[in-house]
């Protein structure tokens, strides 16, 4: 009778831990398949940003800096005298009334704003003033993102300007901002809170 009973409770933990793996064997393989389908993304040119703002946007989202960790991570044209600048900055809500589009990047939420902004930074003299020039550069935007290409709703989970996170949270957004020399080159200058 022991003999039994131990073999019945033998079969029902190899069929309970076998119905715990099967769920996490087909996340591994959905992982896969969509890690599979940004690399075939990034190959065929499908992404909405150039290569060169794809890698400091993959660059900000791996940086092991803290400061730099974020779920959601906001794209702008940093407003100069002077050069072109585009900013990465980490954000805790996106803001729905102001986004041209979003795109998902290793899970991260990169949202992209259409307009030119007075980054505190730059009011506050903490870049280098060369890019405050007065002899204005023009600055192509649409060889660094397609906006065609951006999703126009914004993925489930994310918070934007109405949830608890924008209403009841202090936050300094922390970022970079790049001098853009052209679609494939782009100056770090800035590192700090924006």
């Amino acid at each position: 009778m022991k003999k039994i009973l131990t073999i019945i409770v033998l079969l029902q933990l190899c069929l309970i831990c076998g119905c715990n793996q099967q769920p996490q064997r087909e996340k591994q393989e959905d992982t896969v398949a969509y890690q599979t389908e940004d690399d075939e993304s990034f190959a065929d040119g499908e992404l909405p940003f150039s290569k060169s703002l794809v890698d400091e946007i993959q660059k900000s989202i791996s940086d092991t800096n803290h400061l730099m960790w974020s779920d959601i991570y906001g794209i702008w044209f940093a407003k100069t005298d002077g050069d072109c600048c585009i900013a990465i900055s980490t954000a805790n809500f996106y803001h729905s009334q102001v986004d041209e589009g979003f795109f998902l990047i290793d899970e991260k939420l990169i949202v992209y704003y259409g307009t030119d902004v007075i980054s505190g930074a730059i009011l506050e003299g903490r870049i280098d003033l060369f890019i405050n020039r007065k002899n204005k550069a023009g600055c192509n935007i649409s060889c660094l993102i397609d906006t065609t290409l951006l999703l126009k709703d914004c993925p489930a989970d994310f918070p934007d300007e109405n949830s608890d996170e924008a209403l009841y949270t202090l936050y300094d957004p922390y970022g970079k901002i790049f001098k853009v020399h052209n679609c494939d080159s782009l100056e770090l200058i800035y590192v700090g809170f924006l």
